[in-house]
């Protein structure tokens, strides 16, 4: 998957989050247009944003009846998690 662009504000001020998406997978494993929406907020409406506006380019595996794939709906959290880097800057002196 490439990454979901991190919330430049949020990345500034070293905020992270978790946002839980509730979509529908098709047999191709795509999601379907509209039918994403947070079930769990991050509590930070640019995380929610940026997950709603990345899950039209999510793929994934589709779920399978037997050997036949089918449509099906799920739920995926999306994490915003800052490098270590930038959580523990190293001290100057």
């Amino acid at each position: 998957q490439p990454a979901i662009p991190y919330p430049p504000e949020l990345y500034a001020r070293r905020i992270e989050g978790e946002v839980m998406l509730y979509l529908v997978v098709d047999s191709t494993g795509a999601a379907l247009r509209d039918s994403t929406r947070v079930i769990t907020s991050s509590g930070q409406a640019a995380f929610d944003a940026a997950a709603l506006d990345a899950a039209p380019g999510l793929r994934f595996t589709a779920a399978r009846r037997g050997a036949v794939p089918v449509t099906a709906p799920i739920q995926v959290p999306i994490r915003f998690t800052l490098p270590d880097s930038i959580k523990h800057p190293r001290e100057t002196k």
